[in-house]
């Protein structure tokens, strides 16, 4: 679906918020905010939290500070 969509000029419209955890690999391996923002033609915004892969459940009052104020704006 995610070729179909990039081949159709199909992106995210609405503004996107990435979280990802620190000590998980997906930092490691990928500039997440770059990526999704590939995807994306509305605004990107995030950053990586002191976690693992599990971020509510390892920082569950930092992702919900970091919703209230995303879904604040």
């Amino acid at each position: 679906m995610d070729e179909e969509d990039e081949k159709a000029g199909r992106k995210v419209e609405c503004p996107v918020l990435a979280l990802w955890g620190e000590k998980g690999a997906l930092g490691k391996l990928w500039d997440v905010l770059k990526v999704w923002r590939q995807y994306a033609r509305a605004p990107v915004q995030g950053r990586a939290l002191d976690s693992g892969h599990y971020l509510a459940e390892e920082q569950p009052e930092e992702v919900l500070q970091e919703l209230l104020r995303f879904f604040a704006n």
